[in-house]
């Protein structure tokens, strides 16, 4: 997944926020194309893998589903917040067939 970051970003993090969810922090100034570029990347070396998915799976090898919620710099607005609303669009790419990106933007 890492080989999938880009290299221009200012601040790039990916973290592992659960059993198969992983939080990436970024900060730059063209997010909404760094996503989608490293998602596309990032499908591409996971599907190149072929690992195959468990029993009941809605595709046959791993796929990823991204959910992103892009915002400025607010005080206010808690990190908790920014994760409850990224999981938000997670949960919509999932419940729309999965192997997709959804994102909220400010």
């Amino acid at each position: 997944m890492k080989k999938s970051f880009p290299s221009d970003e200012p601040f790039c993090e990916l973290i592992r926020f659960g059993g198969e969810e992983f939080l990436i922090v970024l900060a730059g100034y063209h997010l909404a194309d760094t996503l989608d570029t490293m998602y596309q990347r990032m499908s591409e070396n996971i599907q190149a893998l072929q690992l195959r998915s468990g029993m009941g799976a809605v595709h046959e090898y791993v796929t990823l589903s991204f959910g992103a919620y892009i915002s400025r710099f607010n005080e206010d607005l808690v990190l908790e917040e920014r994760i409850r609303r990224a999981d938000e669009q997670l949960y919509i790419s999932k419940n729309n067939g999965r192997n997709r990106i959804t994102v909220e933007s400010e």
